[in-house]
Order: structure tokens, then sequence, then C-alpha cells
């Protein structure tokens, strides 16, 4: 029976990866066709990774709501998308630990832009030690609020924009989201559970027969400002290939664009150690306990 199980599982990874070739073959993203005129709201979008997401779109010439908690970054975000070609961009900052936040992030847009074609969930704060029973426990809880519950929020919030735009959500995972590793565990948690939610989500939507999209993408190690501060002194030098963020912005602008059930991007540090992981478990615990030991 195991072997079957290998056996099945192999298979699952080979016409994985075959599919993978054959889609970076054949790509019918246009960002100048599928994102012109959108009504968008970026969230996390003054620096990295959010940062670029606003400026392929800003070049599509969509409409704008940058979304952070940093005013005056965010204004300078604000500026070089109207250069770069947006036809309008808005920015909105708050605090989006806060429920109200999500509320008023929403209302605001749909004020601002006339109505919401795409959601980009992206935002996240990070808790990047060994946990132990000193760890700090509120900071636990308000990374879960940010970095799972206002997904949850804006999503609802947002709905019924969504559905007369036939619009999409895209929320942004991680590979931490697919199986473990030292260090991430509240981090890990929150986005285990942004795909449970987003899963049972789309089975809803499906129920109801909605024209919501759901995309989730999972990403590696990108080399944000933000990532490279948390994982400078806690991530093996082996393990620091950082990737670079106007390439994830592409693949979570593709997804939304082309309405993709999830992409992965790279494709080796998240889809295919998930199958890692799922074949070998235990050894692959070991490993990065083993990878990890000499810097925790």
């Amino acid at each position: 029976m195991r072997t079957f199980v290998l056996a099945l599982l192999l298979g699952s990874v080979l016409s994985y990866l075959g599919l993978f070739v054959a889609v970076s073959l054949y790509d019918t993203f246009d960002p100048n066709v599928d994102l012109k005129d959108k009504r968008v709201i970026v969230c996390g979008a003054s620096t990295g990774i959010g940062e670029q997401i606003a400026y392929l779109y800003a070049r599509a010439g969509a409409r704008l709501v940058l979304v952070s908690r940093r005013l005056q970054v965010l204004q300078t975000v604000q500026a070089k998308c109207r250069d770069l070609g947006a036809a309008q961009v808005e920015v909105f900052a708050g605090d989006l630990s806060l429920k109200n936040t999500s509320k008023d992030v929403i209302e605001y847009s749909e004020e601002k832009l006339g109505g919401i074609d795409h959601l980009i969930l992206n935002h996240a704060i990070f808790y990047y030690q060994l946990w132990t029973n000193n760890s700090d426990l509120d900071y636990a809880t308000k990374l879960i609020q940010v970095d799972l519950l206002s997904y949850i929020y804006l999503t609802t919030y947002s709905l019924p924009a969504l559905e007369r735009s036939h619009g999409s959500v895209v929320a942004v995972s991680s590979a931490a989201g697919l199986w473990p590793s030292p260090l991430n565990h509240v981090y890990s948690a929150s986005k285990f559970g942004l795909h449970g939610f987003f899963g049972s989500l789309r089975q809803d939507l499906m129920i109801q027969k909605s024209n919501v999209s759901i995309s989730m993408v999972p990403l590696g190690l990108f080399g944000s400002d933000t990532i490279r501060e948390f994982t400078k002194s806690t991530l093996p030098d082996s393990a620091k290939n950082y990737g670079d963020p106007a390439n994830a912005a592409h693949a979570i602008a593709r997804a939304a664009g082309l309405r993709l059930r999830e992409a992965h991007c790279p494709y080796f540090d998240t889809k295919f150690l998930q199958w890692v992981y799922m074949l070998f478990p235990s050894t692959m615990d070991k490993y990065m306990a083993f990878l990890f030991q000499h810097n925790a």
C-alpha cells in the first residue's frame, strides 16, 4: 500500500512539473490587456513585493488604492505610480490589526474607485525566532490579526463589490503555509490558515454560483527589505537565496488577471518542496532542524 501511495504522489509531482513547463512555454498573460483599467486594492503597498505590484498595475493604466501603515512612504509610491501611467492612485494608511480598518479600506475604495475588480492581499508582519515558554504571545496574537484575520475581514467586506464586477481576490501566501520550517511557527500558522479559509470560501462561492475568483499565491524567499532584516541573523547563509520582488509581483498580478486558482513562485521552493515534505516528513524535519540549529 505504501509503495502505491508513493508511486501516486510521484506521478502527481511529475504531472505538476509537466504542467509547469507547459504553462511556462505558453503564457497568455499580458499586463497591458489583463490589468488595464482595473480598479485595484493593493494591501502592503509601501515597500517590497506590494510596491512592485503597484508599479505593475500602474504601467497598465489601472486605478489603485494603496494600503499600508506608513502614509509618507505610501505617498512616495503613489507619486511614482502616477508617473508610470496609473489612471488614478489613492492611498489609505491604517492598522490592519484592527477589524474596523478593514471595513474602512473597502468603503473608502468603493467611494474613490466606484467599485473593486481586484483585491490583492499582500500585507504581513513577521515573528522569526525560536518558540519557547517566554515567547511573546501578545505579538503572536497581533500577527494572527494582521496575517490571517484581516485577510478574512477584507475579503468578506469586499464580496458584494467583487460580485458586481466579476472580480478577483488574490491571497498572498508563503512556502511557510505549505510545509513547516523552524522559527516560523505563528507566521506559518497564519499562512496555513489562509489556505484553509480561502479553499473553503472557494467552495462556498461555487455553491452560491458566485462569479468571484479566488487565487492563492504561495511565495518562496524574496529579497524585500523587511524579509532581509528578519532573516539576516537567523537564516543559514546557504538558504539566503533571495528572489527579485518584481518576479513575485508579476506572479501575483498574473493570478489576478487570468483568474488562476493558484500560482507558485518559485515552483521549487513552494509546490515541489511541499511534495517532498509529504513524501518524507521525518527526513525533512531532521534536515530543517540541522540546517537551522547553528543560527537559531
